[in-house]
C-alpha cells in the first residue's frame, strides 16, 4: 500500500495493471497455439490422402519411417 500511495495512484491501479499484461499474454499464448494447431493439421492433410512425405523419408532414414511399405 505504501508503495501504491507513493506512486500516487490506488491499490486498485496497482494491481490492474500486471492483471492486464497477463490477460494479453495469455491470448497471445492461445493465438499462437490456435496458429500451430492449424499449421499442423494442414500439414497432416496430405500424408492423410498419401501424397505428402514423412520426415524419416525427407531425412533419409527409410528404415524407421512408419509410412515404408515393405
Amino acid at each position: 500500500m505504501a508503495e501504491a500511495e507513493a506512486l500516487h495512484r490506488p491499490a486498485s491501479q496497482v494491481l490492474r495493471d500486471p492483471m492486464r499484461e497477463f490477460v494479453q499474454r495469455q491470448r497471445e499464448i492461445r493465438n499462437y497455439d490456435e496458429f500451430l494447431n492449424h499449421k499442423a493439421e494442414a500439414a497432416r492433410q496430405p500424408m492423410r490422402v498419401g501424397i505428402g512425405r514423412s520426415h524419416f523419408a525427407t531425412i533419409g532414414w527409410k528404415s524407421l519411417d512408419p509410412l515404408r511399405t515393405f
